[in-house]
């Protein structure tokens, strides 16, 4: 089956900002002014983001081969976000992993070409 633009699309961005994010963190672990002396928060924050970046790859690359066991990864990886941001206190970040999250799933759950469903 043909792949849709937006998945392709919907790729591309996430795989950004995987990379921002990895890149980030790498910053951050390497350089001592970036995390501030005396901070260890900060040495603790940037492993989280690195390791948040697993669940976040597993989902993308089966989202992108259209399986449709995406959605356990999915839920990981946005729960992941959601939580953090709970815990962060980061509403914004909270409405928007729901939000995208919910858009991301109404997808992969309904999208259809020539009566087929995209993801198997």
């Amino acid at each position: 089956m043909k792949r849709p633009g937006v998945v392709l699309a919907y790729f591309i961005l996430v795989c950004v900002g995987i990379l921002m994010n990895i890149i980030g963190a790498l910053i951050a672990l390497t350089n001592p002014r970036v995390l501030g002396i005396g901070t260890p928060f900060a040495m603790v924050s940037a492993v989280i983001s690195l390791i948040t970046v697993i669940p976040a790859i597993i989902f993308i690359v089966l989202f992108f081969n259209l399986k449709k066991n995406c959605l356990t990864w999915l839920y990981i990886s946005f729960g992941i976000y959601f939580v953090l941001g709970l815990i962060g206190m980061n509403w914004l970040a909270v409405i928007l992993s729901a939000v995208v999250g919910w858009v991301v799933w109404d997808y992969i759950v309904h999208k259809k070409i020539d009566g087929k469903p995209v993801f198997t």
